[in-house]
């Protein structure tokens, strides 16, 4: 049993990584002007667990006036009866700036997430929009983002995520994001 829990963590820090760094390098080389490569780190925590929360790392596209592309690879800490688990969750969305308010742009977007843990489909806060394939659930993703500019290159984003797995896995979070811009 031990061994088999040491492969299925290293698996989970392999997918995600490789996934993060796989983004940021072709995220790095589109079709159009890029105005800005962003990345970041922050905290989240899940809305139907208090138990779990995660730091999530972040590598954007952000186009000023136009769309924002964003990868994120989360890991997750859970602690269940003294006992603490960590699995991974790896998500791609589109965002278009929705209005401004502030200084603070908000952005809504759709995204395709995957959650690399076994979910219980008969528990309450769980719904039947996703797909699993073993241990990889596929899901949806609605995002609400807010970014708020410090100074000319760090931003402080917050982002609320609703997601089709259910109600328990809908997620809140705050970090910082630093841009680099491009002529």
């Amino acid at each position: 049993m031990l061994n088999f829990l040491q492969v299925n963590n290293f698996k989970n820090k392999f997918f995600g990584c490789f996934f993060f760094c796989l983004l940021s390098f072709f995220s790095n080389r589109s079709y159009g002007q890029q105005d800005a490569f962003d990345f970041g780190i922050g905290p989240f925590i899940s809305v139907g667990l208090q138990q779990e929360w995660a730091v999530q790392l972040r590598a954007g596209y952000h186009t000023f006036h136009k769309f924002y592309y964003l990868a994120e690879y989360s890991s997750y800490f859970r602690r269940n009866q003294g006992n603490n688990e960590q699995f991974s969750e790896i998500g791609v969305s589109v965002n278009y700036p929705m209005f401004t308010l502030l200084g603070i742009k908000v952005f809504g977007g759709i995204g395709y997430i995957l959650y690399l843990e076994p979910i219980n489909k008969s528990g309450s806060d769980t719904t039947t929009f996703f797909i699993s394939s073993g241990d990889i659930n596929h899901g949806l993703q609605l995002k609400f983002n807010g970014r708020l500019p410090l100074s000319e290159h760090v931003s402080l984003f917050t982002e609320f995520n609703f997601k089709s797995f259910g109600k328990r896995f809908d997620t809140f979070g705050f970090g910082l994001l630093y841009s680099i811009e491009f002529m």
